[in-house]
């Protein structure tokens, strides 16, 4: 496996480690005219298209734990970003929603929203925080990135290096 760079470096760089990851997915899924992609009677336009799906573990029967595991996926959410990379991330942008309004943390309710969501990215990266291979929701984000045969790669919590996830 290659790793690949950290979030450390400069931002022009991360812009195009990101944009040619996702580049090893398309080349199956371009069916139309020039950067368009349609799948399932839909037509997306690739420019449209958001680089980056963040997958990670969040749900857990401890408040303190749900909350380190936010801080961490919002910090990393926030280094894309800041390098300049379009990332979705639905732990960063919903978690402070479910916990003021007490929405449910389980998969089976955030599980439409979430897939929704994955379809418009290019790429899945997973913030391999403790617990992200027992992740219920982690394996289902996993499992529809593959069948729509999108690229996914595991991001080293500490370091922010890539690599792929091996089927």
């Amino acid at each position: 496996m290659r790793v690949m760079g950290g979030m450390g470096g400069d931002e022009a760089e991360l812009q195009g480690q990101v944009r040619s990851q996702a580049e090893l997915g398309n080349e199956e899924r371009i069916m139309g005219g020039k950067n368009t992609l349609k799948r399932e009677q839909r037509t997306y336009t690739d420019d449209f298209r958001i680089e980056v799906y963040l997958a990670a573990p969040y749900s857990h029967q401890n408040p303190g734990v749900r909350a380190r595991r936010l801080e961490r996926i919002n910090r990393y959410t926030a280094k894309l970003i800041r390098g300049g990379v379009t990332v979705f991330s639905l732990i960063t942008y919903t978690g402070a929603l479910a916990e003021k309004d007490g929405l449910p943390g389980d998969w089976a309710f955030w599980k439409g929203l979430d897939e929704a969501f994955l379809r418009m990215c290019r790429v899945v990266y997973v913030l391999g925080l403790p617990g992200w291979k027992q992740s219920v929701g982690v394996a289902a984000e996993i499992a529809l990135a593959r069948e729509l045969g999108m690229p996914v790669f595991l991001v080293d919590a500490g370091s922010g290096g890539v690599v792929p996830i091996a089927d």
